[in-house]
């Protein structure tokens, strides 16, 4: 049963009972981000206060970026006074290599967020930002930022969640077949039980897709064939709509029905089809025939 607290916030917010959760999964303090949103006069409601969450947290991770790079003239002088002859020059060079790196990332350009409720996401832009993240993901301190905020930004997991469902992202479009696009057309369905197409596509959405949103979600953002575990079928995202595929290419052999599935032996999960990856992404264990 709805109590009264969340049958009020829900007409504050604007959101259904189960968007509420997300406010249990803030850590940063609601106080401070209500305040700046009133003195900045905008409407309150929970999409823009996961949008003021998430610009916190760019924020925070640029601080910490120019700290490490205002630091960096102390930290060569510290190696320079403490390490050994044989290793100076590889600690120096190891330092500076860093250095460039950590120059290379902006947040504020490299973060992109979409906020959707429930569905928000939040991640970089492109691949290659994302793996100098990744390298530098303790040293930047980001697991804390993600902490505040609720929500993943680097995603270790290849899954990544869309509409309330789980995808996983498969590989580029593969040979001249794929890459022709009335073969690909050919092969692709609108899936009236998946219901993911944009209002001006079709009316009766059961939710409301955006290509842009869907790849800002996604843990690679130059994927054309996404995997899902609900329903446990292929999608590939065009303009306005995620449409089905039909069949799939494997190995470079002729269009066939989708493979079988890997059985984990410690989750028994069995919802990874053969020939995908060879891991489980519920628990990491490694998957055999």
């Amino acid at each position: 049963m709805v109590g009264n607290r969340d049958i009020i916030l829900k007409e504050i917010l604007r959101c259904n009972e189960n968007d509420l959760s997300i406010i249990d999964d803030i850590v940063y303090d609601l106080d401070v981000i209500l305040t700046n949103m009133i003195s900045d006069g905008v409407e309150i409601d929970l999409n823009t206060i996961v949008k003021y969450i998430f610009e916190q947290g760019i924020e925070n991770l640029v601080d910490i970026i120019e700290n490490r790079l205002n630091n960096f003239g102390e930290d060569l002088e510290d190696i320079a006074d403490h390490a050994e002859d044989e290793e100076l020059d590889e600690c120096l060079s190891k330092r500076l290599d860093l250095q460039e790196e950590l120059k290379m990332l902006n947040p504020k350009e490299d973060i992109i967020y979409n906020c959707e409720l429930s569905s928000s996401t939040i991640g970089i832009r492109c691949n290659k930002i994302a793996d100098l993240y990744t390298k530098h993901y303790d040293l930047l301190g980001i697991s804390d930022i993600e902490l505040n905020i609720g929500f993943p930004i680097i995603r270790m997991n290849p899954s990544f969640k869309y509409g309330g469902l789980s995808f996983i992202p498969q590989r580029q479009f593969a040979g001249e077949t794929e890459k022709d696009f009335l073969s690909v057309s050919a092969n692709l369905y609108s899936d009236l039980n998946l219901g993911f197409w944009n209002k001006h596509q079709r009316s009766d959405y059961k939710f409301e897709y955006d290509y842009d949103g869907f790849y800002v979600a996604s843990t690679s953002k130059d994927c054309d064939i996404f995997y899902c575990i609900e329903t446990k079928k292929f999608y590939v995202p065009c303009q306005n709509e995620l449409f089905g595929m039909k069949s799939i290419l494997w190995s470079g052999e002729k269009n066939k029905d989708f493979p079988k599935s890997w059985q984990c032996s410690v989750c028994k999960n069995e919802e990874v089809p053969k020939g995908i990856h060879n891991f489980c992404f519920i628990c990491g264990n490694n998957v055999k025939d």
